[in-house]
């Protein structure tokens, strides 16, 4: 997130945008795994 320290103020509302985006994703991304996963493997224990 190197262009979230531009002295360019405008840029602030978007890191933050672009921020909780690739937080959500990473979110979306572990629960599918542990949906396909984490959660068979339990089950087959």
């Amino acid at each position: 997130m190197h262009f979230c320290k531009d002295k360019n103020k405008k840029l602030n509302r978007e890191c933050f945008l672009v921020a909780i985006l690739v937080l959500i994703v990473i979110f979306l991304f572990g629960f599918a795994i542990y949906e396909l996963v984490i959660q068979p493997m339990l089950g087959g224990f």
